[in-house]
């Protein structure tokens, strides 16, 4: 499995935006944006702050890895 380095599609998901939408808020191109969310290429740490800002987040939801992210949700039986 390819180690994943952002969770930036899933922050999108989440704030209830598309794609397109961030792009054009950060003043970046969609092609930008989906390389991001497919782990293709990473943003640069400015990039990241921003797009924390812009989805109203914290910057480390930006970064989490999915196996991260699974690990701090709770269990059923918690």
């Amino acid at each position: 499995m390819a180690k994943r380095y952002n969770r930036i599609k899933a922050a999108i998901a989440d704030a209830g935006i598309e794609q397109q939408e961030l792009a054009k808020i950060l003043g970046v191109s969609p092609d930008t944006v989906s390389r991001w969310c497919t782990n293709r290429h990473q943003p640069s740490v400015p990039e990241v702050f921003e797009i924390a800002e812009a989805l109203g987040i914290e910057v480390c939801k930006v970064l989490e890895t999915l196996e991260r992210s699974k690990q701090e949700k709770p269990s059923a039986a918690e």
